[in-house]
């Protein structure tokens, strides 16, 4: 049953890094750029530098944040992995 939350864990690990480095930051970063060039175009308002630099932010960050959510989650199912078989060695030389 271990094995399976282990799995489970660097899935679910997996999938957050991807939403959070890919979804959030690389493509919001695009979209914030090009919500920014189409209010430019149209007219709504002038080119916010800030938005745009803000966009190229998320951009660049995407891969650090994406790696870090999966190191995160993968450490604290390896934690208490680990954890748990100690545990279990600890009970076993209890019974001894």
């Amino acid at each position: 049953m271990k094995y399976v939350f282990s799995i489970l864990g660097i899935v679910v690990g997996v999938i957050l890094a991807a939403y959070a480095g890919i979804w959030l930051c690389f493509i919001g970063g695009i979209i914030d750029i090009t919500k920014e060039i189409n209010n430019a175009i149209n007219g709504v308002n002038d080119i916010s530098i800030v938005g745009i630099a803000w966009g190229v932010i998320k951009i660049l960050i995407a891969y650090p944040v994406g790696y870090l959510t999966f190191s995160i989650f993968t450490f604290l199912y390896y934690a208490g992995y680990n954890i748990t078989i100690h545990r279990r060695e600890i009970n076993a030389r209890k019974r001894r």
